[in-house]
């Protein structure tokens, strides 16, 4: 939901102002900022920055979770991750209706209203690690629905749900198929231009600085 050029107008409007973006972003996109972030050392990489102000792309939700926890001034790009925002709150109400035993985990790239009303906030890694030390035998999640896979084979002695099924078309577009075919016929080779390349790798590489 942004491209490299959205990315040099809103560094015209606010000047000297450093860019933080998610790291679900083009390398274009990449090459126009100056550090990349996940959910996890997001927060961690906003405070350690030397700037009262933060502009955050693209994810408008993650910068709205980030703003509620930090002092500084977070700017955020009007973008969402589609997958998540159709996670509602009505959703979180009916799951409490139905499993009131239930704890709910959201992932923060989720709308305000429904961080609000979950019990717990993590990204992907933090999911994992909240199911393993949780004394709750009952957790419902709200993110992609894939993560109930990887939960359920980690935990098998509790029971997993999705707040509600939706699933990423991105991230379920490539198939075993597909990887197969691409080793055997040596297809489809990923290539960056140069220029991109090195501006891009500076934000990740400056995200692994100040993230350790």
């Amino acid at each position: 939901m942004i491209t490299r050029n959205d990315v040099r107008q809103l560094k015209k409007r606010y000047p000297e102002t450093p860019v933080v973006c998610y790291v679900n972003t083009s390398a274009d996109v990449k090459a126009e900022c100056d550090v990349c972030c996940t959910s996890a050392n997001a927060l961690k990489i906003i405070n350690a920055l030397d700037a009262d102000r933060i502009l955050f792309i693209p994810d408008k939700n993650l910068g709205h979770y980030l703003a509620s926890k930090t002092d500084k001034e977070i700017i955020s790009w009007d973008g969402y991750c589609p997958t998540h925002q159709m996670i509602t709150l009505g959703d979180v109400l009916i799951k409490r209706q139905e499993r009131p035993d239930c704890e709910i985990v959201v992932h923060p790239e989720c709308r305000p209203e429904v961080i609000a009303a979950a019990d717990y906030v993590y990204g992907t890694g933090g999911m994992l690690r909240h199911a393993a030390n949780s004394k709750a035998r009952s957790i419902a999640i709200g993110t992609e629905v894939g993560m109930l896979h990887r939960l359920a084979t980690q935990e098998p002695n509790k029971e997993f749900s999705a707040l509600v099924e939706k699933v990423c078309p991105n991230m379920k577009r490539t198939h075993l198929d597909d990887a197969v075919r691409a080793l055997e016929q040596k297809k489809h080779r990923v290539t960056v231009p140069d220029d991109v390349r090195k501006d891009a790798k500076k934000a990740l590489d400056k995200m692994l600085e100040m993230g350790a």
